[in-house]
């Protein structure tokens, strides 16, 4: 009993003594305040970290929630895509598309294959080998020798030659098959196909839509040096330069680009035994000269102008030649009356650039013109009128 009055009194005494210091020192209180302070800031900063990491935490779960919605929403999408897809196999739905880019895949036969990839949506790609690209092969198989490796390496050469000149060109295709490759649906296409479906709707039936002799358009498919291809109511034709145009060129790739568009004539079209299409004869020359008719009547019968030759013709073991021009001042054909080569002194090409004079006016559209001499020289040919066609 005594030791705890003893503790007791010991306690007040501590207490009365702290109470003693402080009012004669206030500094231990403001000491004492401070060190309480300092605790409360360093709970609050661990509070604020604390709550900073549950901030972050819930915001990556939102993103990685908002990312799952999106994944599964894209899963549904595709998936419907693909049946839909799928569904237009079976009915053979045609479809369009632009061609991107070319492609080597291995062919039913294991070996190297050219093919053609359109991207029918962003994420929708279609491979179209070249033997469906094409309504016939558009290589001269004479010149191509496949019984040498050599041979195999130059024929697909050209096949990729061919194809990559189509790429940027709009085309139609049918789809034979569809999987999913990835981020990416992947169908195998046949623009055959649907470019047969197609000239069977044109040409097909007792009373066809398209016949010899009717106007319409053609689409520039591909482009060459010398000639274009085109596409005509699902019948792919190649018409090269000296069938194109009237106009004067001395590259068909420097004044055409795939997709324009041409107004044509079609003069012939041949069948097979089963009376499906397989060629057309297309003349873009008529269209050219039935819209240039108007101009002819501001030319007049004397006039004088420069032409550059277009095309020069000369009958085998004859010595008289045949000349056509473009006359660039009036946008207009003219056809030069035939004259002797040797009135020329020297072979006249194609380029060339003559002075000609006006003599009448053609039946067939053209302004029919005799030969003064060459632009820019003023000797004049010696005996051009003697062969003058009236």
């Amino acid at each position: 009993m005594e030791l705890i009055t003893e503790k007791l009194n010991e306690s007040e005494s501590v207490d009365v003594a702290k109470k003693l210091d402080a009012e004669i020192n206030p500094e231990l209180e403001m000491e004492d305040a401070a060190s309480k302070d300092e605790k409360t800031d360093a709970t609050d900063i661990a509070s604020e970290s604390a709550r900073a990491a549950r901030r972050a935490s819930r915001r990556r779960q939102a993103e990685a929630n908002e990312a799952r919605e999106q994944r599964i929403a894209q899963e549904q999408v595709d998936l419907t895509a693909e049946s839909s897809l799928r569904s237009a196999i079976r009915e053979g739905t045609q479809f369009y598309g632009v061609a991107a880019g070319v492609e080597t895949v291995e062919g039913e036969d294991g070996q190297q294959e050219i093919a053609l990839v359109a991207l029918l949506k962003l994420n929708f790609k279609v491979v179209i080998p070249f033997k469906e690209l094409f309504t016939y092969n558009p290589i001269d198989m004479s010149t191509v020798d496949l019984s040498t490796e050599e041979g195999r390496r130059d024929y697909i050469r050209r096949k990729r030659v061919f194809t990559e000149k189509m790429i940027g060109s709009t085309i139609s295709f049918s789809l034979l098959g569809v999987y999913p490759d990835g981020n990416t649906i992947t169908a195998y296409g046949s623009r055959a196909a649907a470019m047969r479906r197609i000239s069977q709707r044109m040409f097909g039936g007792t009373n066809p839509r398209c016949k010899e002799g009717d106007i319409g358009t053609a689409v520039i498919t591909a482009v060459a040096r010398h000639a274009v291809a085109v596409e005509f109511n699902g019948v792919d034709v190649v018409i090269p330069q000296y069938k194109l145009t009237l106009r004067w060129m001395r590259y068909v790739h420097e004044s055409y680009k795939i997709g324009d568009t041409l107004s044509v004539k079609v003069r012939e079209i041949h069948r097979n035994e089963e009376g499906r299409v397989i060629s057309l004869v297309l003349d873009h020359i008529a269209c050219e000269l039935s819209d240039s008719k108007e101009r002819y009547a501001l030319l007049k019968d004397g006039a004088r102008l420069r032409g550059i030759v277009t095309n020069v013709y000369r009958p085998v073991g004859s010595r008289s030649i045949y000349i056509y021009a473009w006359l660039p001042e009036w946008e207009i054909p003219a056809k030069i009356s035939r004259i002797d080569a040797n009135d020329f002194g020297r072979e006249i090409k194609s380029g060339t650039q003559l002075r000609l004079e006006v003599i009448n006016h053609d039946e067939n559209g053209y302004v029919t013109c005799v030969a003064l001499s060459e632009h820019g020289n003023s000797g004049m040919f010696s005996r051009f009128r003697t062969y003058v066609s009236q």
